[in-house]
């Protein structure tokens, strides 16, 4: 064990997260209520409210996991090479960036609510993003194997070409939503590979 004095309990991080989100939905609880919304309606689950069957957004929950899931590898990778001002920590962190911020947009379907071209617009910014992390990315190392971001841009840019030109069929919103499953669940694995390929190559 660490010889450095423990902290006080209420100075420990963990403390600190915990009350500061706590204090942060009393405020937002107030707040909306004051607007007529009712707190039930933000912390339960939608299917509870609706009395959806559970399995209701199963594909959409799954799809969510894992984009947070590679937000958080990302972040942790970024967090363990604290004090290192590599490209490749850059890159991490941009992408630790842009999954969260598809992840705010899937859950709260911010794109969807915005107008005709306000929706181009933020699909645009997603892909000067995702561009721009590309080039970057082949500058930091041509050795690594660039094939499974391929394969996750190529699910992703399926779903988003479905979504944004509006196709229609009976198939239509199968292929926008398991295209972004799938690319989903790529972006994840490539990104955790391109992680620990980071870190251990520090070594």
């Amino acid at each position: 064990m660490s010889d450095a004095p423990a902290l006080p309990l209420v100075k420990l991080p963990e403390t600190i997260v915990a009350l500061a989100l706590f204090a942060a939905a009393i405020i937002i609880g107030v707040l909306t209520g004051l607007r007529g919304i009712e707190l039930a309606d933000l912390v339960r689950d939608p299917a509870a409210i609706y009395k959806y069957p559970s399995y209701i957004g199963f594909f959409s929950h799954v799809g969510v996991a894992l984009m947070t899931s590679t937000a958080a590898v990302t972040g942790f990778a970024v967090a363990v090479m604290r004090g290192s001002f590599s490209t490749s920590r850059g890159v991490l962190l941009a992408v630790s960036v842009l999954s969260a911020l598809l992840v705010i947009d899937d859950v709260f379907m911010l794109h969807e609510k915005a107008s005709r071209l306000g929706e181009v617009a933020v699909f645009g910014v997603y892909g000067l993003l995702g561009l721009s992390v590309w080039f970057r990315l082949r500058k930091i190392d041509n050795q690594y194997d660039m094939r499974g971001l391929k394969v996750a841009l190529f699910f992703l840019g399926l779903s988003v070409f479905t979504d944004v030109f509006k196709i229609y069929g009976p198939f239509a919103h199968w292929l926008e939503d398991f295209s972004k499953l799938s690319g989903f669940a790529a972006w994840l694995v490539f990104w955790s590979g391109f992680a620990s390929h980071s870190l251990t190559s520090r070594r």
